[in-house]
């Protein structure tokens, strides 16, 4: 089967059969955990400035920031998860449901109740103030407005998942793009980063996608040659997903990038 890629993802990703991945809170408690304990470590701090980087279509992974962020910049290469996510901020009827998963981490993570999960989800269409299309190929991977400065070192937290191995194709690229995600960091700032180690391909509907194979040893180094000066253990979850990829693992990792 062909392995599709780039500028496929504008006509053959199905957003619809994509979420159906998220349909179930319970199938992603890894990361909702690691999310939780990565943002109340953070908690003294507040007002923090966002960027998430290949978001998708999923705003889930943003759940545990909003009480921290003052705003979130979501990024987004696929004009189709673009307007999936805009739908969910407006809250139009035929946008995914994702209250489940702010109960989830609302209640279950959090120890909140279930009226603070929908104040939650208020807050987060609030907070995620711009959606804007992203290339990792570009030299400023971010289609910022026009009337912006540059956006260079201004923000304290950039996350990005399953996005980077889905879309560079050697280790020399891989680097490069962390290096570009770097550049919107402030001296001390956070990447949170999401993904699946191994993975060659991954299935929408039946469309097979490109994945480059990452390793630990791989993003390990390229964070300490990009000027990570501290970042914590590697977390790890052994998978066993045929129906939907061929990854041996799925890890959450952060990084604090060092202060000059």
């Amino acid at each position: 089967m062909e392995l599709k890629c780039g500028k496929d993802y504008h006509t053959s990703f199905d957003v619809e059969n994509y979420l159906d991945f998220y349909r179930e809170p319970k199938l992603n408690e890894f990361q909702y955990v690691a999310r939780h304990e990565f943002w109340s470590r953070l908690a003294p701090r507040k007002n923090l400035r966002v960027l998430n980087f290949g978001g998708g279509p999923v705003i889930s992974d943003l759940i545990s920031a909003a009480p921290f962020v003052e705003e979130i910049i979501f990024a987004e290469y696929s004009e189709r998860n673009r307007q999936a996510v805009e739908k969910w901020r407006q809250n139009l009827p035929d946008s995914h449901d994702w209250s489940a998963h702010f109960r989830f981490i609302v209640e279950n993570l959090e120890g909140r109740s279930g009226e603070e999960a929908a104040i939650r989800e208020s807050e987060l269409r609030r907070k995620i103030t711009h959606i804007l299309p992203c290339d990792i190929e570009w030299d400023n991977p971010v289609k910022w407005p026009s009337s912006w400065e540059s956006q260079s070192a201004m923000f304290d937290v950039v996350t990005t998942s399953l996005c980077l191995e889905a879309c560079v194709t050697s280790k020399e690229s891989y680097r490069h793009a962390i290096g570009k995600l770097k550049k919107y960091l402030k001296p001390g700032g956070h990447i949170v980063m999401y993904g699946v180690m191994e993975e060659t391909y991954y299935l929408v509907g039946q469309e097979r996608f490109y994945c480059f194979p990452l390793t630990r040893n791989l993003i390990e180094e390229t964070l300490a040659s990009e000027g990570f000066k501290t970042f914590n253990e590697i977390k790890l979850l052994a998978v066993s997903l045929e129906a939907y990829c061929d990854a041996k693992e799925i890890f959450f990792a952060t990084a604090t990038l060092e202060e000059v």
